[in-house]
């Protein structure tokens, strides 16, 4: 199975990648001179849409096209509306920093936060998520969470400071993909 994820950072491009039009365009400039009426056709009948994640980003690490080929592990966040302020809050002031020492030394690449935009029904997996970008496999089992909160909050009571702010949401899910592709850089090159 494969996920199609669409994270925007501006609202108004998301109709530019719902366009078949459009996106044929920018596959087309990622994929060469392929037929791509038959590329895309061929992909139209192999992938069965189950549903659509729409997320708009808030902050990450490190600024700049996502993706790298490597692995990226999805948390699916539940937060209560009457927590949201403070749940972002402690994703930026606690978490990112802790995330930022993490890609400093080497134990991950990137982290990324995003809201979910236009949430409906009772079965979805959450209100926001964080991706924890990875080279690979073993880049992300030498992940030491404690080792890079040490460095981020020097002095602070790390075992006060996490629960406290993990508290504020609920981690629905979390799972490991695989990046295969993506079209952020094609797609700006195409906006100008």
């Amino acid at each position: 199975d494969y996920y199609m994820v669409t994270v925007m950072d501006n609202m108004k491009h998301l109709d530019y990648l719902w366009s078949r039009e459009k996106m044929g365009g920018i596959i087309k400039k990622v994929m060469g001179d392929r037929n791509m009426d038959a590329l895309m056709n061929r992909f139209e009948a192999a992938a069965e849409p189950r549903g659509s994640m729409v997320y708009q980003m808030m902050d990450e690490v490190i600024p700049g096209p996502e993706g790298n080929g490597g692995m990226a592990q999805i948390n699916f966040m539940t937060v209560p509306q009457e927590n949201a302020d403070e749940y972002i809050s402690a994703e930026r002031n606690v978490w990112k920093p802790i995330h930022k020492e993490a890609a400093k030394a080497g134990m991950m690449e990137d982290w990324m936060l995003a809201s979910r935009v236009f949430p409906r029904g009772t079965d979805w997996a959450g209100n926001y998520i964080t991706i924890d970008m990875f080279d690979s496999f073993e880049q992300m089992s030498k992940m030491n969470m404690w080792e890079a909160a040490q460095k981020a909050h020097p002095g602070k009571d790390l075992e006060k400071v996490l629960p406290a702010s993990s508290a504020l949401r609920e981690i629905s899910r979390s799972e490991t993909w695989k990046w295969v592709m993506s079209a952020s850089d094609e797609m700006r090159k195409e906006k100008g």
